[in-house]
């Protein structure tokens, strides 16, 4: 790039700029750092210095704008309206600057207001007769004390809120005697006709022609008596009878929709139904008859089983035979499972006396699992008759026989033995 022709030096003048030393910009290039008169600082071009084309900071171009303003614009002394301007400022630079007023309105009042403002006769007061026209324009045009809306008597008036959102709010009584504060604005578009006893007597009106009306049957449900709720969610009620003679309060539109046809006594029979079916299923899965119950057999196997299980704990003094936890609720465990011994149930040398967290141990922590064989051999040890130590009144052979007679009742049923339910 050549060199430029034009030649610019160390206190130079350029309008209000005095260059003071040249500098190198970040984007390129090299620019004067100049002074200006005001005090302020900023950088030019070398051929903007010598042509004299920048001649001062962002005063010049303040001082020009003021300049237009004082030309075109708001002055000192004017008069608009009821105001008088007593100064005037700027707000904002170049494009964005705006040209305010400090105004004094006749009631003595002093406000700034724009000088747009003024110029186009917007504003001509501080603000002091809006708030009377307003009040003024809504008794001419709102609603007045006597007027009749709907359901709704205007008994007085008032207005509230400031200019420019005032808002004339009426005392009204509704023809069932309800007396609430209204909206001017809702009474004359009609928005609001009632205090809403009409829209409840349309759903009444409503619930009529659908059907549910006293003495009307819904499924178990025989309807005695209609209620509304009351309220901005008002609900149409019924109190019912059930056939089984329960009584029961229920919302209409559930009868009318089948969502609710009983007490809940329906849904206790099904649900007895299907415990039923699925006790059948039980009974025949074990080689039992649908009809034949399973409870009796236990019972009767818990009878025969209970004195030898206290004497078993009465052996092993109350005390777990695994950690030595003594008294507490304590288990009776078969030290071989059930279903592998010949008479499992009251056979003394297969029982031992356990804790709760150690039965769960012994059978891995789920009791209808086997017993587990490690704990087997440690506790087969444990279950021997000290009968030196500890005499006790037990004799196998009597119990024995006692299942005997109860097998042998139960074969002639052709019914298999099955195991107690309680024991493990």
């Amino acid at each position: 790039m050549g060199k430029s022709k034009y030649v610019v030096v160390p206190g130079q003048r350029s309008g209000k700029l005095v260059t003071i030393r040249l500098e190198k910009r970040p984007h390129g290039g090299n620019d004067w750092f100049c002074k200006c008169d005001c005090g302020g600082t900023t950088y030019a071009r070398t051929i903007d210095i010598a042509l004299e084309r920048k001649r001062g900071c962002r005063c010049v171009t303040r001082e020009a704008l003021i300049a237009r303003n004082a030309a075109n614009g708001v002055k000192a002394g004017d008069t608009y309206g009821q105001l008088f301007v007593l100064e005037t400022y700027i707000v904002g630079t170049g494009k964005d600057s705006e040209r305010y007023a400090i105004c004094r309105c006749s009631c003595g009042k002093v406000k700034p207001i724009r000088g747009g403002d003024l110029r186009n006769e917007s504003s001509q007061t501080c603000g002091h007769g809006v708030a009377d026209a307003s009040r003024a324009r809504a008794e001419a045009n709102g609603i007045k004390v006597g007027d009749k809306y709907g359901r709704w008597t205007v008994l007085a008036t008032y207005v509230v809120g400031e200019n420019p959102r005032l808002k004339r709010i009426g005392i009204c009584r509704c023809e069932c005697g309800r007396v609430r504060p209204v909206d001017g604005h809702n009474l004359r578009s009609e928005a609001s006709q009632s205090c809403g006893c009409l829209q409840r007597e349309a759903l009444r009106d409503y619930f009529s022609k659908i059907g549910v009306q006293p003495g009307d049957k819904f499924g178990k449900l025989v309807v005695e008596s209609i209620y509304w709720t009351g309220g901005t969610r008002s609900h149409r009620r019924a109190k019912c009878t059930c056939e089984c003679g329960r009584e029961k309060d229920v919302v209409a539109g559930s009868l009318v929709q089948g969502l609710t046809i009983s007490c809940s006594c329906l849904g206790l029979e099904r649900m007895k139904a299907g415990r039923r079916k699925y006790i059948q299923r039980l009974r025949v899965k074990r080689g039992f008859k649908s009809w034949q119950p399973l409870v009796g057999f236990n019972r009767a196997i818990w009878d025969i089983c209970r004195v030898p299980f206290f004497q078993v704990k009465e052996r092993d003094n109350y005390s777990c035979q695994l950690c030595g936890k003594r008294g507490g609720y304590l288990h009776t465990h078969h030290i071989v499972a059930k279903h592998q011994s010949l008479v499992p149930v009251v056979n003394p040398e297969n029982l031992v006396t356990l804790c709760k967290a150690c039965h769960l141990l012994a059978h891995d922590n789920h009791t209808w699992r086997d017993p587990n064989p490690t704990y087997a051999a440690i506790l087969s040890e444990c279950a021997i008759w000290a009968e030196e130590e500890q005499p006790c009144a037990y004799r196998e052979e009597d119990y024995l026989v006692q299942v005997d007679e109860l097998v042998s009742m139960y074969a002639a049923a052709k019914l298999p033995l099955a195991a107690p339910r309680r024991m493990n």
